[in-house]
């Protein structure tokens, strides 16, 4: 009579471990396109946000008087209705590109909010989401917004 000597496995088998390395890729293809819809709904919110603040930041600054004359990002934190980490607006929102706001050209009553170097996907949906509150129809061109604020 023959008798085998069954010997314990220790470990996992390579089949095993594949099973468990496809697995993990199936829940990474799920959830990471989710994250980066996520991401880029922050982010729009965000600079919308951002945005928003500084129109009506300079509008506290500008008080009774009808004109902008001299308004900039720097003046906002300089009078200290922006944070002091926006400095003169240089790469301060959170596409990495600038914001700026400067006098209307045609009607010193009103203010021209900028950001730059958006995503033109990012830059479509601001434009979209501050329509009802602008002066005029926000224009955005090559990831660059303006928006024309009272």
């Amino acid at each position: 009579m023959m008798r085998f000597n069954k010997q314990r496995q220790k470990g996992f088998t390579i089949i095993e471990l594949m099973i468990v390395v496809a697995a993990l890729g199936v829940l990474a293809a799920l959830v990471l396109p989710g994250m980066g819809r996520t991401n880029k709904a922050t982010l729009t919110k965000r600079i919308n946000d951002e945005v928003a603040l500084i129109g009506a930041q300079a509008a506290g600054w500008r008080g009774a008087d009808v004109r902008y004359t001299g308004v900039s990002i720097q003046t906002l934190v300089d009078q200290g209705l922006l944070n002091a980490d926006w400095g003169d607006g240089t790469g301060a929102n959170p596409a990495g590109g600038d914001y700026t706001v400067a006098v209307n050209s045609t009607d010193a009553a009103l203010v021209d909010v900028g950001a730059t170097g958006l995503p033109d996907d990012v830059c479509e949906a601001i434009k979209h989401k501050l329509t009802p509150v602008a002066a005029s129809t926000p224009t955005c061109t090559d990831g660059d917004l303006v928006v024309v604020l009272r």
